[in-house]
This record gives C-alpha cells, structure tokens and sequence, in this order.
C-alpha cells in the first residue's frame, strides 16, 4: 500500500502542507526540513498522486489521442512521433481508438474529457466523416478542452489542424528531381 502524504506528516509530526511544499522544494520550508522529508519519502516509497497534484494546479501534464486504429502504419508513426515530442515536455499521453466508429470516437472523447486531459489531438473516424455529424465534437469542444484535428479534419470545426498536402508533396518532390537531373 502506497504511503500517503498525511501518514508521512504523522510519522515527521509536521502538517500535510509542510509535507507537500517540502517536496515541491518550496522556500517556505527550510533545508533541513526538506531533506528530512525527501528522506522520509524515499525510505517510505511514497510516490506522488498525479491526481490530487492536478487538482489544485488544473493541469495534468496529460494529453489525449483518439485515432482510428494503429493497423495503419500511419497513425503508429504519429503516435511514436507525438508521445517522443509529449514526453520531452514533460507530459504524459493517453491513446484511445475509434475503430473508425462515431460511437467509439465520442465515448473516447468524453473519456479523456473525464481524465481533466490539457488537450486533444484527433483523427476523426469515417463514421464521423461519412456522417458528416459533427454535433457531437461541437458539444464536447464546449467543455473548453482545446481540440487539434489531424490528418482527417472537419474545416467547419473552429479547432487547430495539421494536415499534409499529398499532391503538393509529390509535385514539389518530382519538381525536385526534374531540376536536380
């Protein structure tokens, strides 16, 4: 069982708070009291609530993904490229899969939603295109979590997107050779 920040204050005989900001090297706290604690947490195995933390911050360091699949080489690719940039920064990524059905891509969102995510990054799934219902998105985009489209984007969503021309590419690619003989 996991040692909790009160036990940890009983056992020092000091107050949760003097705990807390002692491990979040606080300046309040004097240096002695925070070796003491950091000591005391170490030989306790206390690990901190990523929760609770957010709580009063309101920020998780987490970010969301709904894809369509990871079958598609493509979406593994983004996936490794999103959690390699995620982690440098500190944050951790939740990956949900729509499966390509609307159904799945909702209940995925409203999920990471729930888990107070920073952000989302989405690839809508051909449900969702194909319905061209995008009602469901616009409700969830009212909860204030910033949403960024990817690859499959709605243009009628006002949302950050990132897509890639294909037909650019490849014309700026063989304009490329051409030129270079």
């Amino acid at each position: 069982m996991m040692t909790t920040i009160r036990e940890m204050a009983e056992i020092l005989e000091v107050s949760p708070s003097t705990i807390s900001k002692a491990l979040s090297n606080s300046s309040e706290i004097s240096v002695r009291t925070k070796k003491r604690v950091r000591e005391a947490a170490e030989a306790l195995g206390y690990v901190p609530n990523h929760y609770a933390r957010s709580l009063k911050s309101r920020i998780t360091k987490t970010v969301g993904v709904v894809v369509p699949n990871v079958i598609d080489d493509f979406f593994a690719k983004v996936l490794h490229g999103i959690e390699k940039e995620a982690s440098k920064h500190g944050y951790t990524v939740l990956v949900t899969f729509s499966n390509d059905r609307r159904g799945n891509e909702y209940k995925n969102l409203l999920s990471l939603i729930k888990h107070s995510v920073d952000g989302i990054l989405i690839s809508f799934s051909k449900g969702t295109q194909k319905s061209s219902d995008y009602s469901d998105i616009k409700k969830l985009m009212a909860y204030g979590v910033p949403i960024v489209m990817f690859d499959r984007v709605h243009k009628e969503l006002t949302a950050d997107s990132g897509t890639i021309d294909d037909f650019e590419g490849a014309y700026l690619a063989a304009n490329h050779l051409y030129k270079s003989g």
